[in-house]
């Protein structure tokens, strides 16, 4: 199972092999069985959000661990526009980006930005229907 969680003092030396500075981003770590896995990195920016860096242990890819990390970050600021800047030889992180509801909004050069603002959802009423079928 996955747990997501704030960087915590023990993950200093998985944060340090992955050179993200703890004094200027925000990091949520990824672990499996209390082994961290996954690393995302952000600082405020404008209001926002802005991604600094997203890594996952490749021997953890394609098991919901990116995935899982940015849910936690989109669930943790609701309503807060979120920004990722790609290089464009980075195929697998733009791919990532825009299954996580991501959109393309601009090109410079070789950098593309990504923004993601949260949508409403409706939230689904299941009370009508389970009391239709159990009475």
């Amino acid at each position: 199972m996955i747990n997501v969680i704030d960087y915590t003092e023990r993950h200093k030396e998985f944060v340090d092999a992955n050179k993200v500075d703890i004094n200027e981003n925000e990091i949520i770590v990824a672990e499996v069985d209390d082994f961290p896995v996954g690393i995302l990195s952000y600082v405020p920016e404008d209001g926002g959000i802005e991604i600094t860096s997203l890594g996952v242990m490749s021997n953890y890819h394609r098991q919901g661990v990116g995935s899982s990390m940015m849910a936690f970050l989109k669930l943790r600021n609701p309503h807060t526009e979120i920004i990722a800047i790609s290089k464009e030889e980075n195929h697998a992180f733009m791919n990532f980006l825009l299954k996580c509801d991501f959109e393309l909004t601009h090109r410079l050069d070789s950098c593309y930005w990504f923004h993601y603002t949260q949508q409403d959802v409706p939230v689904l009423d299941l009370t009508n229907r389970i009391s239709k079928h159990y009475g």
